[in-house]
């Protein structure tokens, strides 16, 4: 295993806190990261893990009670009294983790679509090679799916945010979150969490130290390409007041770099 994040540098370690979907897969048949071994099924397991669509009474009791089993052994090995779960997919299935956890609290945090796509075809670009059991996807399909899931995946949140009580969301942008980090942890101790802050926020503190050093990845893209996916996604960088993220720039086309080194 690398010590680095090959897409993005993020320190990784097997000891190392993981998405749980990972685990879950392992558990029982409808977990939706089985894509990463048959990506032209993406759509049928997103139907079938998110929203049980095609599940008999049998296969979604053995989904409910295996998510609280992993979640139940995560929570002793890590001799916690409170966990802490970060899956991009639970962000569509909040019916489903009230229905477990009816008093569950939830942090939404929100960031800029583009920036979330181009990382995210950069992760599965490099990822998929060693996972696939099936012909590798053109860079196309993988546009599209990832738009698709995206799209899914914010239109379903939209669509159950309501079930959740008020005091136990919380939506807050990545953007300042990363500019800055403690007095919003702050408040999430204090406001979402019901806890003082002061007891966590040395250790807060300590590992924010620790990634001063980080710097997110710069994208190059084609300027049709870019176009095709603000198309896609301009609903939801309208939702935020998102606009053009620094880090993707256009990429110079074949006339132009003719010019610069004429």
């Amino acid at each position: 295993m690398p010590d680095k994040r090959p897409s993005d540098n993020v320190a990784l370690h097997i000891d190392f806190p993981q998405e749980d979907e990972f685990a879950f897969g392992n558990m029982q048949c409808h977990a939706y990261y089985n894509f990463f071994y048959f990506p032209s099924g993406y759509d049928r397991y997103y139907r079938e893990a998110v929203h049980h669509e095609g599940l008999g009474a049998g296969a979604k009791r053995v989904w409910y009670e295996a998510y609280a089993e992993l979640l139940t052994k995560a929570l002793i090995v890590s001799t916690g009294s409170q966990l802490i779960v970060k899956n991009p997919v639970n962000t569509a299935r909040i019916d489903k983790l009230l229905t477990l956890y009816p008093d569950a609290k939830f942090l939404y945090i929100h960031r800029n679509p583009v920036t979330v796509f181009f990382s995210t075809h950069r992760f599965f670009h490099q990822l998929m090679p060693t996972l696939c059991f099936e012909e590798l996807p053109s860079e196309a399909f993988l546009d599209g799916m990832i738009l698709d899931v995206y799209d899914r995946l914010m239109s379903d949140y939209a669509a159950q945010r309501s079930r959740i009580p008020p005091e136990n969301l919380m939506e807050i942008s990545f953007e300042a979150f990363e500019r800055s980090p403690l007095p919003h942890l702050e408040r999430i101790e204090r406001d979402l969490m019901k806890r003082d802050p002061g007891a966590h926020m040395p250790q807060y503190s300590a590992y924010m130290a620790t990634q001063k050093s980080h710097r997110m990845n710069t994208s190059e893209v084609e300027q049709e390409r870019l176009d095709r996916v603000l198309k896609r996604l301009s609903k939801h960088m309208v939702a935020h007041a998102y606009e053009l993220p620094e880090n993707v720039r256009v990429k110079a086309s074949k006339d132009q770099a003719i010019e610069r080194t004429a």
